[in-house]
C-alpha cells in the first residue's frame, strides 16, 4: 500500500519571484556610506524610487539602489592615467603655481 501526500499552495496572482528584498533608509545609507537623511533627500528629489508600505514607512528596492549607483558612476571616462573624469581624484593635476611658491618657474630659474 502506498501513501501519496499532495500539498497545495494558495493560488495568487502575485508572482513571489518578482518580490525583491526591501531595504530601510538606514540600510541604504550603510551601503552607500551616506546618512539616512541623504537617502530620504534622494527619494524626495526623485533620484531614488521608494516603496510606501505604510503612512510613515518607506522602503527601497535593492535594484533601485544599484540603478542609482550605476547612474552616478561614469566608468567610461576613468582610466589609470588620468583618474576620474571630474579631475578631483588622486591623479588630478594641480593648477598653476602661485607666485612666490616653490613651484613658481620664475623662482626656479633664478640663482640663489
Amino acid at each position: 500500500m502506498s501513501l501519496t501526500v499532495t500539498t497545495t499552495t494558495p493560488s495568487s496572482s502575485l508572482d513571489r519571484t518578482a518580490l525583491r528584498p526591501l531595504l530601510t533608509a538606514e540600510e541604504v545609507a550603510a551601503i552607500l556610506r551616506i546618512t539616512p537623511r541623504t537617502v530620504i533627500r534622494f527619494a524626495n528629489s526623485g533620484k531614488l524610487p521608494r516603496v510606501k508600505v505604510g503612512p510613515k514607512t518607506t522602503r527601497y528596492t535593492a535594484s533601485s539602489v544599484l540603478a542609482l549607483i550605476e547612474a552616478s558612476t561614469d566608468l567610461a571616462n576613468v582610466s589609470p592615467e588620468n583618474g576620474p573624469p571630474n579631475g578631483k581624484g588622486p591623479r588630478a593635476t594641480a593648477g598653476p603655481a602661485k607666485k612666490g611658491s616653490v613651484d613658481d618657474p620664475d623662482l626656479a630659474a633664478k640663482p640663489a
